[in-house]
């Protein structure tokens, strides 16, 4: 268990980098105020924990995994041309339709937690969002 939480936490760092240096980019150079950075990494941060959110109702089964649909086999023995299959056809066995993913929702709540980190040391030093909260 630890191992899993330790690697996630791995995974989630350079995401969390390029979010905040994507942040900053679109903060400072282009719109040209670190109000829009403070409003930015809250915005992130809820967007990972909601997609955290529905990863983990994917892995529980609570929303319905997608169904594949598998292409006909070809025969040619009495080929009708039709697409669909014919009653006396073999049976397919089913794929495991259950649905894998990973790490991923750890991994986004990681990047929030990180989002948070840096939106609070940001807040702490160099001021940014206090303006907007009415601390400054």
């Amino acid at each position: 268990m630890k191992r899993r939480i330790v690697e996630s936490y791995l995974k989630s760092l350079l995401p969390s980098a390029v979010l905040v240096a994507v942040g900053w980019v679109l903060a400072i150079p282009v719109l040209g105020n670190s109000y829009y950075l403070a409003i930015y990494l809250p915005v992130v941060m809820t967007v990972c924990v909601l997609l955290a959110w529905f990863g983990y109702l994917k892995r529980d089964h609570f929303v319905p995994p997608r169904q594949r649909r598998e292409p006909a086999p070809v025969t040619d023995e009495n080929d009708t041309g039709s697409p669909l299959a014919r009653w006396d056809a073999a049976i397919l066995p089913r794929s495991d339709t259950k649905p894998d993913t990973g790490n991923r929702p750890l991994v986004l709540l990681w990047i929030a937690v990180n989002l948070g980190i840096v939106a609070t040391a940001l807040y702490h030093a160099f001021g940014v969002g206090a303006s907007f909260f009415g601390a400054a």
